[in-house]
């Protein structure tokens, strides 16, 4: 098998992985989402400026974070990709929301 195949064979297994929800989100932003694959294997993602951009960072300089490697996606992938990550990132937002709210509200009320 030569090089450019098993490569493929690497980066068909790391999107389906993401396709199937088999990750760990261990960060996120309205940007980017930051996941972890098998325990092991990180990569950063590109959620802003629509399903068009949507893309995997080799490395960040923002960051500073490298992701495992580079990976590549169909359009189709990148549209389902793009929709799922943002749904995720909308929630956790939501989430973080609401704990800043109720932290402020406890605090409130602890100062009557």
């Amino acid at each position: 098998m030569d090089i450019e195949k098993q490569i493929k064979k690497v980066n068909d297994y790391f999107v389906k992985k993401l396709i199937d929800g088999d990750y760990e989100v261990y960060d996120s932003d309205s940007t980017t989402v930051k996941i972890q694959i098998d325990f092991q294997y990180n990569f950063e993602l590109w959620i802003a400026n629509g399903p068009e951009s949507f893309e995997c960072y080799s490395s960040s300089f923002f960051s500073g974070m490298s992701s495992f490697m580079h990976l590549s996606f169909s359009d189709k992938e990148k549209k389902e990709l793009h929709r799922k990550f943002n749904i995720y990132n909308s929630k956790s937002q939501r989430e973080r929301r609401v704990k800043e709210l109720t932290k402020e509200l406890n605090n409130l009320k602890q100062s009557l």
